[in-house]
């Protein structure tokens, strides 16, 4: 029976943001070594996540950096402020660079995991138990946590794991002992969940 790995919004944006090279791993491979298995709601979640993020550097090329720029061009003596100027401006282009390079790789990656991974939908049911009981605090993380139980219930045979770094709120103990108790077990790291796959398949 295959092996359940539930994995959410900070998955896409580790491997989006080249942060993760285990994950990125694991979604490039062929065939999956897992069911992987994502809340429709963290595609949503992503986009907004990054665009904050992209606003956050933006600002800083923009405001800090362009600053920067125009102080130590008007300095016309000083060859530092020359070599300076080169590097501010080097580091403006990089950073344009950079925030390409991650709006194409979270495209990538929500491309590849739409056509890998399974969707739990947020039916109704799902929404009522989230506004019922917040078993985390911040309340898309509590629907994506109640979208995961709700699967865990519809599929009672598969071991599965729920991989996540934001341990501040998936991560607490209480939500530990409800992951457990619907026989989840619970990952931080991406490579902690593959050494989770391995042992499940060549037990030692």
């Amino acid at each position: 029976m295959a092996k359940i790995l539930y994995v959410e919004t900070n998955f896409v944006i580790g491997i989006a943001k080249g942060q993760d090279p285990e994950a990125h791993f694991l979604l490039a491979s062929e065939p999956l070594p897992v069911r992987l298995v994502v809340p429709n709601l963290c595609f949503i979640e992503s986009y907004s996540t990054w665009n904050q993020e992209q606003k956050q550097r933006r600002k800083f090329i923009d405001d800090h950096l362009a600053f920067q720029t125009r102080e130590v061009k008007r300095d016309r003596i000083s060859p530092r402020a020359k070599s300076l100027l080169a590097h501010l401006e080097q580091t403006q282009i990089e950073g344009d660079a950079l925030i390409n390079d991650i709006k194409g790789r979270l495209r990538d990656t929500l491309d590849l995991l739409s056509q890998k991974a399974e969707m739990i939908a947020l039916g109704r049911e799902i929404v009522r138990d989230s506004l019922a009981e917040a078993l985390i605090d911040d309340p898309t993380d509590n629907l994506i946590l109640w979208s995961i139980l709700s699967h865990a219930r519809e599929e009672p045979g598969p071991a599965k794991a729920f991989l996540s770094n934001n341990h501040q709120d998936f991560g607490l103990p209480s939500v530990k002992l409800v992951l457990d108790r619907s026989g989840i077990r619970y990952f931080r790291r991406t490579e902690a969940a593959l050494g989770w796959l391995r042992s499940i398949e060549d037990p030692a």
